[in-house]
């Protein structure tokens, strides 16, 4: 090995480079939109930006951000104060010397194989034997089933299935699709939690596992002879 080669491979690696590789707080894995100033939202608006307040009356952008390119914010130097003042933890254990940069790295690296089993299996996931058809339409975010338009966001893809998976379980056990996928979503969210950003859907999730295992527990009343 080169001198050259060996100085390369032994460069540690930037913030800029984990972020760059990660970019779950741009891409829509971690949040559904980003506040704003009202300030800020000309400005974004103008250049492509899906501005609206929400019913806080808050400003806010929506998710993934478009400005989004190769994992790199091609907005930078005019970015909101939000994504200026956010920091994950991942991050932060880098820059207080609790993890190296390398095992940062490898953190999102596991993330991003997680995510790309969601994306493999989007027909064992969204087209199962026993889909719901009792679920109410209004609890149902999108309606994948039908028309097959499936989601190029794994948040909304474990939001639908969540919330659809919740309803599924007031008439039946979960198939071994399903079961797979909900293990699945549980090691993904709470990996993301610990490591970069407590998660939204981790509510949804706590629930779908506490009406699992209430289901699991309750035991078929005996046939009188």
């Amino acid at each position: 090995m080169t001198k050259g080669m060996s100085q390369i491979d032994q460069t540690e690696p930037t913030i800029s480079d984990i972020c760059t590789a990660c970019g779950m707080c741009c891409d829509g894995t971690l949040f559904s939109y980003v506040e704003i100033t009202q300030e800020e939202e000309n400005l974004l608006a103008d250049n492509g930006f899906e501005v609206s307040i929400n019913k806080d009356k808050e400003h806010q952008f929506e998710q993934p951000c478009p400005k989004l390119i190769s994992g790199c914010c091609s907005f930078y130097q005019s970015r909101p104060q939000s994504c200026r003042a956010y920091s994950c933890y991942l991050i932060q254990e880098v820059s207080d010397g609790d993890i190296s940069a390398h095992q940062a790295l490898d953190t999102v690296a596991d993330l991003q194989a997680q995510i790309q089993w969601f994306f493999d299996h989007l027909d064992d996931v969204f087209r199962d034997p026993t889909p719901v058809t009792t679920a109410p339409a209004a609890e149902i975010h999108y309606n994948w089933l039908e028309n097959g338009d499936y989601p190029t966001n794994v948040r909304d893809v474990i939001y639908d299935r969540l919330t659809t998976l919740q309803a599924a379980l007031d008439d039946r056990a979960l198939t071994p699709t399903e079961a797979e996928f909900l293990d699945k979503v549980n090691t993904f969210l709470t990996t993301i939690s610990e490591h970069i950003h407590p998660h939204d859907l981790m509510e949804d999730l706590t629930d779908t596992l506490k009406k699992l295992e209430k289901l699991k527990k309750q035991k078929p009343e005996k046939t009188k002879n």
